[in-house]
């Protein structure tokens, strides 16, 4: 048996027990995104679910599972990859046109009767991609649910999330220090009338902490959350991560 044949025979099996994960939690349709729950461009392994059950290695695309059929939704730049990829495997490419922001709406609504319910795991879209979504599939008569994950139920070998340590940007690539920065962000804050700012973008967090991590290839950030208040900074990470002595020097900055 070639390499193909064990890849799609593989997606095969993966496919069936996702869709029997989906009938436990009574999902008709599971929506799964090339996303992590930053929003990310370029996603650690840990998130790569989209590639794990089709075989489509491309870094933009949106899988479709239904019970008997499943699409994978690619722009013209993957077509040929695409194509090639899920040979085998039973998903269907369906080309994404110019404009088009949620080309599978159509087709789930095409293909499924009126009253199915469509899934998807709301930690890895935007509110306001879930809303719009909830919008454009109630419209077609369809149930729309975003506190599903069955993914993680059926990839029993997924890659950890990444805990590489975080190191400080050296001050003389810096422009600002952290607290010239939070000084500002404040002052934003303060003119829009927010107490707390909640960033989520791991880009934008190693700017406003001058801080460095390695946890995506090629990208230097780290997977962590930041809470920003007027008199408190509260950075939400695998303690495992900072070095005690960065642990120290955040502490003494308040953060």
């Amino acid at each position: 048996m070639n390499d193909g044949m064990q890849q799609s025979d593989e997606i095969h099996h993966r496919l069936q027990a996702l869709r029997k994960a989906m009938q436990n939690l009574s999902i008709d349709v599971l929506i799964i995104p090339t996303s992590d729950p930053h929003l990310s461009e370029y996603l650690p392994e840990h998130w790569r679910s989209r590639e794990w059950f089709s075989g489509f290695t491309g870094s933009a695309g949106t899988l479709v599972v239904g019970k008997n059929q499943a699409s994978l939704w690619v722009a013209s730049r993957y077509w040929s990859q695409a194509a090639q990829q899920l040979t085998g495997s039973g998903i269907i490419m369906r080309k994404i046109g110019g404009g088009s922001t949620l080309p599978y709406v159509g087709w789930i609504a095409e293909n499924f009767p009126a009253g199915s319910t469509v899934g998807i795991d709301g930690n890895l879209i935007s509110l306001n991609q879930g809303r719009q979504l909830k919008k454009e599939l109630e419209k077609k008569g369809l149930v729309f649910k975003m506190d599903v994950d069955p993914v993680s139920s059926v990839w029993k070998n997924r890659p950890r999330i990444p805990d590489e340590a975080v190191f400080e940007h050296p001050p003389r690539f810096v422009a600002l220090s952290r607290q010239e920065k939070l000084g500002l962000i404040r002052a934003e804050m303060k003119n829009a009338g927010a107490d707390w700012f909640l960033v989520t973008t791991l880009d934008d967090i190693a700017w406003s902490l001058n801080l460095r991590g390695s946890d995506i290839e090629f990208n230097p950030v780290f997977i962590s959350y930041l809470l920003i208040g007027h008199e408190t900074v509260l950075l939400m990470i695998d303690s495992a991560k900072l070095p005690d002595h960065l642990s120290r020097v955040l502490a003494d900055e308040g953060i």
